[in-house]
């Protein structure tokens, strides 16, 4: 079985922010540990590229696609 928890972003990336006090929506949303562990890492990898750091077409698929997932699965929670 997965670990489960709930995305929460830093302020600075502006993406996503799902505080746990947002009243009976997030008890039954949980996300995959996975979600949010690709997720902080693309956040991680943009802030990078903002400060001059490589950043190449694989590194930039990979923020798009885990940004999607991410925000994906938080749609589908809030429905």
């Amino acid at each position: 079985m997965l670990q489960r928890g709930i995305i929460i972003s830093d302020n600075c990336s502006g993406w996503l922010c799902l505080p746990e006090s947002l009243p009976g929506v997030l008890c039954a949303g949980r996300i995959d540990y996975s979600v949010i562990e690709n997720f902080s890492d693309a956040m991680r990898m943009r802030e990078d590229a903002d400060y001059g750091c490589f950043y190449n077409a694989e590194s930039a698929e990979f923020v798009v696609n885990a940004a999607e997932c991410a925000l994906r699965t938080a749609n589908d929670i809030l429905k």
